[in-house]
């Protein structure tokens, strides 16, 4: 959908909600309308036209490391398994190694169910990026749409941290910065699109003026 106009300026159409109907959505609807200003006044932003390709060899790596992971898992696994067939059942201290291997067991069952989740959750990324870049987003805003999923999920702004701070402190959950993002980019492409909409119905409501062409005037010989 393209629309003409000749000023830089331009203001958001009003929705049935105000501020989009949502505070905690504020923050995204300053980020669609900047945008949008920059875009109106002559500022070319490079689309994001290889965000699909590049998220798709993102997506892909992280399921190769994925299934690396769940290949040394099963070895671990299998390697447990035999190990404990083959222990003489005999003396406390097999009995200790098997306690020992059980538990170890038990934090590899663990991880694999946060691996399986974290994969869970790209793909639900990827579906949101994807449908994200047929909306031609900026590079600047995507970019910023991350700095705040990372600053939520480390609990403090980037900007704050410095070297003498604790260790601990800034530290960022993957699957937390993973839900984040996950949440901001939908958010992100629900008022976009809802600004889209509003946009349409006011052009159908109000189209353009068109100016009336002069009357055709005959030529006459004298």
């Amino acid at each position: 959908m393209t629309s003409s106009s000749s000023s830089c300026s331009l203001t958001s159409p009003s929705s049935p909600n105000s501020e989009y109907g949502n505070n905690n959505n504020s923050k995204y609807a300053n980020i669609f309308t900047n945008d949008e200003k920059e875009s109106d006044c002559g500022v070319s932003e490079k689309p994001s036209n290889g965000l699909s390709s590049n998220s798709t060899e993102i997506i892909e790596g992280l399921e190769r490391e994925l299934q690396d992971l769940q290949m040394t898992l099963d070895e671990a696994e299998k390697e447990w398994k035999q190990d404990r067939t083959s222990f003489p059942l005999n003396g406390v201290k097999v009995g200790d190694e098997i306690g020992f291997l059980e538990d170890e067991l038990q934090e590899v069952e663990a991880e694999r169910m946060r691996l399986a989740l974290i994969e869970d959750k790209l793909r639900q990324l990827l579906q949101v990026l994807l449908s994200v870049a047929d909306l031609n987003l900026s590079r600047r805003t995507l970019g910023r749409l991350v700095l705040e999923a990372v600053e939520d999920a480390a609990g403090v702004k980037l900007g704050d941290i410095g070297f003498e701070d604790d260790k601990t402190k800034g530290k960022v959950s993957p699957l937390t910065f993973l839900s984040n993002l996950l949440s901001s980019t939908a958010n992100y492409h629900a008022l976009s699109t809802e600004s889209l909409l509003h946009l349409a119905f006011e052009n159908l409501s109000f189209p353009p003026c068109i100016p009336e062409l002069p009357e055709p005037v005959e030529a006459t010989l004298a």
